[in-house]
């Protein structure tokens, strides 16, 4: 073992009997200091950095559903003297997460085939972008079409690659190329801006483009779909029932708006447990049946994980699901423990020494 490492071992070894003994850490931390020391006392490199180099890649349908969730095929129209027409148009495939999630972008970019950009977005985001017509037509409008999109983003994604057809002919260099644009635009999903509604008041909207909902859905387009909208909770409430005077209930949860409720139905036929839930114009998937939460939902993400920082708040989910299973949870050190993990969890959770690979 290197010099180096060494005194780093017997740090971490003090340390983390100390620690551990205090009952500083929380159960979460013991984690990474555990595997830590696991590394060093081996030789071995400790950790990537939390936004590694190291090229990584994610399953295609994965990439599917997690855009299905948090993609957006974006057309914009904006004056410019220097053009032909008097009217830019620019195109572009973005994704905007938080900060923390910026490895997943890393990830996503080199599954596309490299293209595109990720950077930083003020303090507290991150962004994963496609803007010229060239890498959209030869990557990302071919890897839709192969790997489709199952809500009803899919009718905007057609409406774009409609676009850039046109663009791709270089007829958006003449007004009536530019207004078959307008007319696109104003059958997506965030339609004409009152400006361009104001400067072309005759403009009608194309047809909307029919979406065909798949009759099953690809466990990994799930998990990506789940990545940007599913939830999971950990909920503490008083009880009469119980010598603590507290129970602790597990719920999953994904919620979309009343469009996509086909979508959600072949989730929950996908799972084969849970029920679907109405909140004013939204609908909502909800798991929170012990035994499916147990048997069904965790064996899935062993099977097809999650690949952002949601995969902290599983793996949280998880640990409050085992103490529970282990009836822990009815004693007040267990308790406690939930109560720890539970503060940690989703807004909750401080992601400044958290390590994500």
């Amino acid at each position: 073992m290197k010099k180096t490492n060494f005194i780093i071992v017997r740090s971490l070894e003090k340390n983390f009997a100390l620690f551990r003994k205090s009952g500083i850490l929380q159960l979460n931390q013991f984690k990474y200091m555990e595997v830590a020391l696991a590394y060093f006392q081996s030789g071995k490199i400790l950790f990537e950095r939390a936004f590694s180099t190291k090229k990584q890649e994610v399953h295609p349908w994965y990439i599917t559903g997690f855009t299905d969730a948090e993609g957006c095929f974006s057309v914009l129209c904006t004056k410019n003297k220097k053009c032909k027409t008097g009217w830019r148009v620019q195109v572009s495939f973005q994704i905007h997460l938080d900060k923390e999630d910026r490895n997943l972008l890393e990830k996503i970019k080199t599954t596309l085939g490299g293209v595109g950009k990720v950077y930083d977005s003020g303090n507290k985001g991150s962004v994963f972008v496609v803007y010229t017509p060239k890498e959209l037509i030869s990557t990302v409008i071919p890897f839709f079409d192969k790997y489709p999109l199952a809500s009803q983003k899919r009718a905007d994604f057609e409406s774009f690659k409609q676009v850039l057809i046109i663009m791709d002919k270089k007829e958006h260099n003449t007004i009536e190329g530019l207004k078959k644009i307008l007319s696109i635009k104003a059958s997506m999903r965030n339609g004409l801006t009152e400006i361009l509604a104001g400067s072309f008041p005759n403009i009608v909207a194309a047809p909307k483009p029919v979406v065909k909902i798949p009759e099953a859905l690809n466990p990994y387009w799930i998990c990506g779909f789940i990545e940007g909208e599913g939830c999971f909770i950990v909920h503490i409430q008083n009880t009469t029932n119980s010598k603590l005077g507290k129970t602790v209930k597990l719920q999953f949860k994904i919620t979309q708006n009343e469009r996509d409720m086909e979508i959600l139905n072949l989730i929950l036929l996908y799972f084969n447990c849970g029920r679907l839930q109405t909140d004013r114009d939204c609908k909502i998937v909800t798991i929170t049946k012990f035994a499916d939460i147990i048997n069904i939902l965790i064996p899935f993400f062993k099977n097809y994980p999650l690949q952002g920082v949601k995969n902290l708040n599983l793996a949280d989910f998880i640990k409050v699901a085992e103490l529970i299973e282990n009836k822990v949870h009815l004693t007040s050190e267990g308790l406690n423990d939930i109560l720890r993990i539970k503060s940690g969890m989703n807004r909750g959770r401080n992601y400044d020494n958290t390590f994500v690979e």
